[in-house]
């Protein structure tokens, strides 16, 4: 995982180019064809629904200085800290939220969701 402080400084395409890359290769995957980002922002209860094709949720979450951004899968009853390299898998059309993040001073926090064709 990266875990330099230069992730959270590059420019957002950047980082999708390099990120995107590593985690198709690491998993042996195909490169998707959509990508959502989130930066520091919380991600009330929702479900994925507009979705460009059937698919998976794949989600990389990276924290720096930051505490909370839990993934909460609300019909699971399961909350997980989404710590900094974590990755998730699940059905993004089930109910599904983050929670609020505290920042401390340079801190950042990421979610990258693929969206891996079924």
């Amino acid at each position: 995982t990266y875990r330099s402080a230069r992730l959270y400084d590059a420019p957002m395409p950047t980082v999708l180019y390099r990120l995107g890359g590593l985690i198709a290769a690491q998993l042996r995957l195909p490169i998707p064809a959509a990508v959502l980002a989130h930066r520091d922002v919380p991600l009330g209860a929702h479900r994925d629904t507009k979705n460009p094709y059937p698919c998976s949720n794949l989600t990389a979450f990276f924290r720096h200085k930051a505490e909370g951004g839990w993934l909460v899968l609300i019909e699971g009853g399961v909350a997980v800290d989404a710590a900094d390299g974590w990755m998730a898998a699940f059905d993004g059309q089930r109910l599904h939220g983050i929670t609020d993040t505290q920042l401390k001073p340079g801190g950042s926090r990421m979610s990258l969701t693929y969206y891996i064709p079924l």
